[in-house]
């Protein structure tokens, strides 16, 4: 119930984020991801402006470093609003987040230079922040790159410092150790924030590909019309009921149909005609047959069933005439009641045969056997030169 509710919240947090992100962004869901990391840190930085006000209104700085202050975080805020303006503009999540991590090391620096610089200054630990959210903002590249300006700019405050160059003091000693103890906590708090978000985001991507793998798993097994396994799904999964038959010592039937007046269908209605009647045939496949079976479309007009866990030919008797009778109820085609009888040819497992090849051949010669008498079936006999 926990986790529900994790994710329910969760997925309300995107809702949120998609009011910032383009529309054209949300449709290619790699970049909607990246976007809702982008987003959701530019956020989490806002709110952190806005708790560093609170905290500089409320300590007792000179009014120089509280105009500082202030202004630092007012420039901040303003930059994170211009990265999101950007990106609702150019789309680009790369300059986006360049310019929001450069807000960032903006405010470092100059929350640095205003406590007491390199060695002195609280906000010291505060660098870490720059390619902690860079890389995921702007991407490799741009992570690089920052992590480089970061490190050169911890040396020449090192440098300045050894040279003599000598830093601001805008604040007591009383607001210095309220900062060196309230940034840790901030930090933590910017840093837990932002992998969290990271994290989940990252899950969400993972879960869309997912979806999108099965997706397109499916669309390849399947055929495209009737939502059918295509004739390679179907006779994969007739290799794998025959090995499995063979090992429990079972028997199945496979079963060949094919659609006795289709072709006149088609040429007086037309496709689109044909087109519904094969999909109200599958859909009416599926209904007739139990859950353990299969039923395929594997050509035109043709199908291809299998019936698992046969134990009599009574069975296969009662199976074949409930779907005859159910194919051959009326279909409305135009406005236009037209009736589609269908043939069936039967051939066992593993008494007519134990191969693949050899069992789809007495199927099929069964299969043209009762199209010969229209709306039966038939099984597949010796006779046929089986």
């Amino acid at each position: 119930m926990n986790a529900s509710r994790q994710t329910g919240v969760f997925a309300l947090l995107l809702r949120l984020l998609d009011w910032f992100i383009p529309l054209i962004v949300r449709t290619d869901k790699v970049q909607r991801t990246r976007a809702y990391i982008l987003v959701g840190i530019v956020l989490l930085n806002l709110c952190v402006c806005a708790l560093m006000a609170v905290m500089l209104l409320t300590t007792s700085l000179s009014p120089l470093g509280m105009r500082a202050g202030i202004g630092v975080v007012v420039v901040s805020a303003t930059i994170y609003l211009i990265a999101l303006g950007v990106f609702n503009r150019r789309h680009s999540l790369v300059e986006a987040g360049n310019i929001a991590v450069f807000a960032i090391y903006i405010a470092v620096l100059v929350g640095i230079a205003i406590t007491g610089g390199y060695g002195h200054s609280p906000f010291m630990a505060l660098w870490i922040v720059v390619p902690v959210f860079v890389f995921p903002m702007a991407g490799a590249r741009s992570g690089i790159v920052w992590t480089a300006i970061v490190f050169l700019t911890i040396n020449v405050l090192m440098l300045a410092k050894k040279w003599g160059f000598a830093a601001w003091q805008l604040s007591d000693s009383t607001t210095l150790s309220l900062l060196e103890n309230a940034l840790p906590i901030v930090l933590c708090f910017m840093v837990v924030s932002a992998l969290m978000i990271y994290e989940r985001v990252n899950l969400t991507l993972y879960r869309w590909l997912e979806e999108e793998r099965i997706r397109f798993a499916f669309k390849a097994s399947h055929d495209s019309l009737t939502d059918l396994p295509n004739r390679e799904e179907f006779y994969t999964r007739l290799d794998t009921a025959l090995r499995e038959a063979a090992q429990k010592k079972a028997q199945f039937a496979l079963v060949y149909v094919d659609l006795d007046n289709f072709k006149p269908i088609n040429d007086q209605f037309g496709h689109f005609a044909g087109d519904k009647v094969l999909k109200v045939t599958a859909q009416r496949l599926r209904e007739v047959l139990r859950n353990t079976d299969l039923a395929s479309r594997i050509g035109g007009d043709e199908f291809a069933l299998i019936l698992h866990g046969i134990q009599k030919r009574s069975d296969i008797d009662l199976a074949m005439n409930k779907m005859l009778y159910t194919l051959a109820i009326p279909i409305d085609v135009g406005g236009q009641d037209v009736v589609v009888n269908a043939s069936a040819g039967v051939a066992i497992f593993p008494q007519d045969s134990r191969d693949m090849t050899a069992l789809c051949r007495l199927a099929d010669g069964a299969m043209y056997l009762a199209k010969e008498k229209r709306n039966t079936f038939c099984y597949h006999s010796p006779l046929q030169g089986g």
